[in-house]
């Protein structure tokens, strides 16, 4: 009886959700919401350019719909992403903040922004755009040796799609002037509660001393983490250049191994290795 019950209160919110739509834009009615003299509603930011209501043709007044708000409020909501899979419901209050992080938004082109790339689409079409337009700022390996063949410490971003374990991550390079900071970090390109079921690995060894070498592990960051944010708490791998000096050659060039990796069952991923 209590499922019985639950599909009821559902059925009847998705019922009253779907009156909720602004006769012009067709988007939902969200406060504050305003009406027109027969009681016609409209959301604000279509008030802004439409003064006559589209169903009855009266002006739209400048008072709000309260009672309209008070429903508006009480409801939950589709994601705007649910023609493509996602078929999560949340409140005006939660809303906004599930578009920011869900998996089915939309994308844009991180690393062809240099370019002017205009590319946006779902995070199962990034693969497919980056091969075909910027190839060569992908990987298509878990493991992969890195060369910086300049003067790191002057300063280097980087940032390129890795394509492993039939996932995709972003990989973030950056050597900082300004801190005179190294900074990796590898984010997972999907549910954001996946990332941490990969970590990466990355190691730096010294150009006339393959003995020396330093190995870090880390765990793969949600890509819905800001990039500076990961970089600013140190969730990543940071590393003094006064520490990086002892791995260039001599021209400050550097490189290094990284491997992405599943974590399984008993792994650890806590902690620093040096050898």
């Amino acid at each position: 009886m209590e499922s019985i019950s639950q599909l009821s209160h559902e059925s009847v919110n998705d019922s009253i959700v779907s009156l909720f739509e602004c006769p012009v834009c067709y988007e939902y009615l969200t406060p504050p919401i305003y009406q027109c003299k027969n009681a016609h509603n409209i959301c604000s930011k279509c008030k802004e350019h439409i003064t006559k209501c589209p169903t009855c043709g009266e002006i739209y007044l400048d008072s709000r719909s309260v009672f309209v708000e008070q429903i508006a409020e009480r409801l939950l909501y589709p994601c705007k992403n649910l023609e493509v899979g996602c078929y999560e419901k949340y409140s005006l209050q939660d809303i906004e903040k599930h578009h920011e992080v869900c998996s089915h938004r939309m994308y844009e082109c991180l690393p062809g922004k240099a370019d002017n790339c205009k590319w946006k689409g779902r995070s199962f079409d990034i693969l497919t755009h980056m091969m075909d337009a910027h190839a060569s700022s992908c990987w298509m390996v878990d493991e992969n040796n890195i060369l910086y063949d300049y003067n790191v410490f002057e300063g280097v971003e980087d940032l390129q799609l890795v394509s492993a374990y039939h996932e995709v991550f972003w990989y973030n390079f950056k050597c900082d002037a300004t801190k005179q900071k190294l900074f990796l970090a590898v984010q997972y390109i999907g549910p954001q509660e996946l990332a941490c079921t990969f970590t990466y690995e990355f190691e730096l060894c010294a150009d006339t001393d393959e003995e020396k070498s330093i190995i870090i592990k880390n765990r793969t960051r949600p890509d819905t983490e800001k990039l500076n944010d990961i970089y600013d708490s140190a969730s990543c791998i940071v590393l003094d250049f006064a520490t990086v000096k002892h791995f260039v050659d001599s021209n400050n060039s550097v490189s290094f191994c990284l491997r992405l990796k599943r974590v399984m069952a008993g792994d650890s991923t806590d902690g620093i290795k040096d050898r």
